[in-house]
Parts: C-alpha cells; structure tokens; sequence
C-alpha cells in the first residue's frame, strides 16, 4: 500500500480506521529508512544514509540564510549545484582528501598515494600540497590531472620541476609512476610527519 493523507477522516471513529492509521505509520517508517535509519532502529534514528535528488535544471532562489542544492543537467552530465542567497553557484562535487604520511631518517623517494586505489574516481582533476608537520616551512604546491590509467603532474617528465612551488630544502619536489604519485627528498636527518592534501573535481 502507500500512504493515504486522508486517514483519519474526522467522521471516523478511532476503532473503525485503527488498521489505516497504523498502516500509514508502518508506511512513514519504511519511506523514511529509505534514505534515512529507519525511526524503530536502535540507533541513529532519522539521520541520512544518502540523498537522492531529481533532476531538477529550474529551483526557486534561497532566501534569508537558506542554501539550495539541486541537481542540473549540464552538458549531458547530471551535476548537482548549491546556490546561495546572494545567487552564487557552487558545482559538487569539490572534495578534500587529508592523507598522513610517514617520511623516515634519510628517506629519497616516498611513495605517496596511488591514484588507481584512492577511489576519488577516473577523471579527475586538481591541487597537489604537501608540508612536514614538523617544519612548516618545508612544502610543495602544484597542479596535478588524473585520467585512468594517466597521472599527470607539473615537471615530472625530462627532469624539470616548473610548475611546482617548492619551499624549503628537504622536500625537493613530486614525481610520478604510472599511476602513484611520489615525493623525492634529501637529507632528512630526523622521522617527521607530513600532510598531503588532495583537492580535486571531476574533469
């Protein structure tokens, strides 16, 4: 069955549409467990799973601090866009991965990331930075597109590092194979941490 909006009439008596009302309960509970933890579990009860949104190319302008997503068509994609109240948009999906990685005493090649296994998707696009959590001043910034089974960044072919911003002495620049992305490194006399932060979008 669905759920009837017109359950209970006010002429009913409370005996007679007691199977209606609980089957629209029942109903209310399995629509909202759809995309929502059903509202009988035991926890988490009401919050989203995912969020399914129809194609919807014209939406009325947000108002007073609302912010509006719907999904567009746009160029035979469905992309899904914020707007906010001032009319800006915002194209989704923008996404930030924040990786740690272990840099050990006198380490010269560390093996980043491989983009094949990161599951950021096939064609994407995006910025590269990297910085020792422990000297901040030591970090490398560049651009970097990946098309499966392709990674391309900035200076890794013939030698020639334009293209990256390099700061500090240790962290000598970013470097590719196939499809894992590599820092190279020298003189690093002491284990440290660093943060690599992946920005991306779809290409």
């Amino acid at each position: 069955m669905t759920y009837d909006p017109a359950i209970p009439l006010a002429s009913d008596i409370p005996s007679q549409s007691q199977h209606q009302i609980y089957d629209n309960f029942g109903q209310l509970n399995t629509q909202i467990g759809t995309e929502h933890t059903a509202l009988n579990a035991a926890t988490g009860n009401g919050k989203h799973k995912y969020i399914t949104l129809i194609q919807n190319p014209v939406a009325p302008a947000p108002i007073g601090t609302d912010l509006l997503m719907k999904q567009v068509s746009a160029a035979s994609t469905n992309d899904v866009e914020f707007l906010d109240v001032s009319g800006n948009r915002w194209y989704v999906p923008l996404r930030r991965l924040f990786i740690t990685i272990n840099i050990p005493v006198g380490s010269n090649t560390i093996t980043l990331v491989n983009f094949a296994t990161i599951a950021l998707g096939n064609r994407i696009s995006g910025t590269l930075h990297i910085y020792d959590d422990n000297s901040l001043s030591r970090s490398i910034f560049t651009t970097f597109v990946y098309i499966a089974p392709g990674l391309g960044v900035p200076g890794t072919i013939a030698g020639s590092w334009a293209g990256q911003l390099i700061s500090g002495t240790k962290f000598t620049n970013f470097q590719t194979t196939g499809t894992v992305l590599q820092m190279k490194t020298t003189g690093i006399a002491v284990a440290t941490t660093a943060t690599l932060i992946i920005t991306e979008s779809r290409t």
